[in-house]
């Protein structure tokens, strides 16, 4: 009896560990999902860009001439989780998290010229936030959904499928 005990635990322990094993395989292959979309993301932050942009108000149904100034976008912050589903079609769900803040050089100015030659900045309170869904099947991931956090609601929303992590966070 206790031989049979003995059997059956070990079965068992060898029948759970190639279950965490295969999930593991699966929580591997979502990092280097995620790295290989983050890469060229954070490659074209190598160099310190600044950027001088131009405000047209009527563009947001303002009034008033428009100015420009300057922004840095820093680098992407990001962080990945993975989840088992009870999807028969996704059974795990990967989680991309990112977030940039960017500096904004204080002034307004009539040219591009006098823009660029701004020096004093803060960091802005208005933080891009996305998460990116993606559902594993048959050991490839898949893009399921993309929120972005809309600061004024507090809440996330959702976007088209079709918008890419390299589209939202590329330094240009």
């Amino acid at each position: 009896m206790t031989k049979r005990l003995l059997i059956l635990i070990m079965a068992l322990l060898l029948v759970c560990a190639s279950c965490l094993a295969d999930e593991q395989v699966v929580v591997d292959s979502f990092k280097v999902h995620v790295q290989d979309i983050m890469q060229p993301v954070l490659a074209t932050y190598k160099k310190d860009a600044v950027h001088i942009r131009y405000f047209d108000p009527s563009k947001h149904g303002l009034q008033g001439s428009g100015h420009w100034f300057k922004v840095r976008n820093l680098e992407p912050v990001y962080s990945l989780d993975v989840k088992k589903n009870d999807s028969v079609m996704y059974p795990y769900i990967g989680i991309l998290d990112v977030e940039r803040y960017t500096e904004i050089f204080t002034g307004s100015y009539p040219t591009k010229e006098e823009a660029s030659k701004a020096e004093k900045s803060y960091l802005s309170n208005a933080m891009q936030h996305w998460r990116f869904y993606y559902g594993y099947q048959k050991g490839k991931w898949e893009k399921t959904k993309v929120e972005f956090y809309r600061d004024t609601e507090k809440r996330f929303m959702s976007d088209k499928i079709t918008i890419t992590e390299y589209g939202v966070f590329a330094n240009r």
